[in-house]
């Protein structure tokens, strides 16, 4: 059973996570399916022995020296060696967990001892470990490495820049280029903007993909005409990736761009349409709505439910209230779960909270999931009583979609949903459940409600749930009056190279 999660790392998925995040929660529902049985409860039995009588004797005898030597041994012991071990802990090794403790964790063989240590790096932000962690860009496993350029990218790179587009540029194999590549992007570095479009040129589609996507990142609209070449290049992923970085960049300049490539789109497949779609609803107004909306109802996407999904999400971002006949049709009546969602995403957008009130209620538990993830994107606290009626519901992937949905609203009624799943016949969503408590709480009381309960009781008024779980709507990107006038100047260069 797959449980709500955001795309894959694929090639073509990380393409359109951006614009597709509504595509992920149908996965919550792909194996659905009625509740069996709970296993058998078993039960630990205590036994108490009996001492013999010689033993009895030998404990009677033996009495007063042992009150003596609690009495001498312990307040000795705490003098002589528990406030000097307190002590020295204290000064020089803290919790264990240390920055420095952390950094030796870099060195260890295990893969998932140096992925938890750049976690923890990251939060505390140790900017003394920021080679050693340049350094794991090299390192086989993958894990390893993506841990790496998120901890980069929460720490800064200052003063390191060299050394990571000397990677970029030169590091083998090619991942390290690419990881390298994807911690310039995440820090903004504006150095390394010819590095990377002359990357976005390599002959390798995995380099091409990588420079494309951290070009994205750094966010530099002269990035713009040459990133727009690559909307023609051999390999479709490429061709999808261009067009989601068209959108990141933020510049208005691409639209002529982006309208023009729909004419080819009989011939491309749903990643570059979605990625298409996506970038015109982050740069256009009304008039690019318009041309959305009318590619929604043309027979071009009628076998295509991907794209139709991304083109009904991203009316709702443009707030093209003309859509809501359609999207409220598209939810509440087709049966391809891909134009689902986009359409509860789009409604919920639009802040139409009816038809997603009404798809809760629907028999298909696909559409009662979609709902319930348009109320979450709705982000309206009036949806909380119709997202805790369904933590009763029959099927786990719909209770499980419910009680994120509430935690992410910062609703109780999400904790107490969760307490509720750890007697679930569900092997799965008890786990789940049970680790999210222990996220929530930093305690762990195991599979027993009552303790958590008593937790909960004692702790509901002190825990921002929100906080914790809620998920901040991106503004759309405004560029200064310096980046227009460089797009102009870029574009217009572009142009007359042509």
């Amino acid at each position: 059973m797959k449980r709500l999660k955001s795309f894959s790392n694929s090639a073509v998925a990380c393409v359109c996570a951006a614009s597709l995040l509504w595509i992920s929660a149908f996965q919550l529902a792909d194996n659905a399916q009625a509740e069996e049985n709970p296993p058998e409860t078993r039960t630990v039995e205590e036994y108490s022995g009996e001492l013999s009588s010689g033993q009895e004797i030998a404990n009677v005898i033996s009495f007063p020296f042992r009150i003596i030597g609690y009495i001498v041994y312990y307040p000795l012991k705490f003098i002589f060696y528990d406030i000097w071990a307190w002590l020295f802990g204290a000064i020089f090794s803290g919790d264990g967990t240390s920055d420095s403790d952390l950094i030796d964790k870099l060195d260890d063989p295990d893969a998932s001892v140096k992925a938890g240590a750049l976690r923890g790096l990251a939060g505390s932000k140790c900017e003394a470990a920021v080679d050693k962690i340049i350094g794991l860009l090299s390192d086989p496993d993958e894990t390893v490495r993506s841990e790496a350029v998120a901890a980069i990218a929460r720490i800064g790179a200052a003063g390191k820049s060299a050394k990571l587009m000397d990677l970029a540029e030169n590091g083998s194999p090619w991942q390290t280029r690419a990881a390298a590549m994807q911690a310039l992007g995440l820090v903004k570095e504006k150095a390394a903007l010819s590095l990377l479009l002359k990357a976005a040129e390599d002959r390798k589609w995995e380099i091409r993909f990588h420079a494309l996507n951290a070009l994205g990142n750094l966010g530099d609209v002269a990035a713009g005409p040459k990133v727009a070449e690559r909307l023609k290049d051999s390999d479709r992923r490429i061709r999808a990736a261009a067009a989601w970085t068209l959108g990141s960049l933020g510049d208005p300049a691409a639209l002529p761009v982006l309208h023009g490539v729909i004419e080819s789109f009989k011939d491309e497949g749903p990643a570059f349409r979605a990625s298409v779609v996506y970038a015109i609803g982050l740069l256009g107004g009304k008039e690019d709505a318009e041309k959305i909306f009318a590619l929604l109802k043309s027979p071009l996407l009628e076998g295509d439910p991907f794209t139709r999904g991304a083109a009904a999400h991203v009316l709702g971002e443009m707030g093209f209230e003309k859509a809501e006949a359609d999207l409220t049709r598209m939810l509440l009546a087709e049966k391809d779960h891909a134009a689902v969602f986009g359409a509860a995403a789009g409604l919920a957008l639009l802040g139409r909270l009816g038809p997603l009130a009404e798809a809760m209620k629907a028999e298909d538990p696909y559409r009662r999931i979609a709902g319930v993830m348009g109320a979450l994107k709705s982000e309206d606290a009036s949806t909380v009583p119709l997202i805790a009626d369904l933590l009763s519901d029959p099927y786990s992937d719909v209770r499980h979609a419910a009680i994120e949905a509430l935690l992410g609203l910062g609703a109780a009624e999400g904790v107490e949903g969760l307490i509720a799943q750890l007697a679930a016949p569900d092997m799965q969503i008890r786990a789940w459940s049970l680790e999210m408590l222990k996220k929530i709480s930093g305690e762990d009381f195991g599979l027993d409600q009552g303790a958590w309960k008593e937790w909960w009781v004692k702790n509901r008024g002190g825990i921002n749930l929100k906080a914790l779980f809620g998920k901040e709507q991106q503004p759309r990107k405004k560029l200064s009056r310096a980046d227009r006038e460089r797009s102009r100047l870029m574009w217009a260069k572009a142009s007359r190279a042509a």
